[in-house]
């Protein structure tokens, strides 16, 4: 499905009812996925930027140990994660 062509107000909708009163926005990211209307690999890429972001600014850790705890918690290479980091 093309992006530009969806509705947004009708998907918020169609969220809506299907989680009822139970709704969240994690719920609904995770659905979007599912529905493939949200990329997985890019979601996951934002999720370790901003873990790296809040990791700089709230521990005295160095970017080595930054980088393997990242590694460890998303199961990628530190290598990897220094490419996603860097790449934003």
């Amino acid at each position: 499905m093309d992006l530009k062509e969806i509705n947004y107000m009708d998907l918020l909708e169609h969220y809506t009812q299907q989680f009822k009163d139970n709704i969240s926005i994690k719920e609904v990211v995770y659905q979007m996925a599912k529905d493939n209307l949200i990329d997985k690999r890019e979601m996951r890429n934002r999720a370790i930027i901003k873990d790296y972001d809040n990791l700089i600014k709230d521990t005295d850790n160095t970017i080595n140990d930054i980088m393997a705890s990242l590694s460890f918690k998303y199961d990628l290479s530190t290598r990897m994660i220094q490419e996603i980091i860097y790449k934003k």
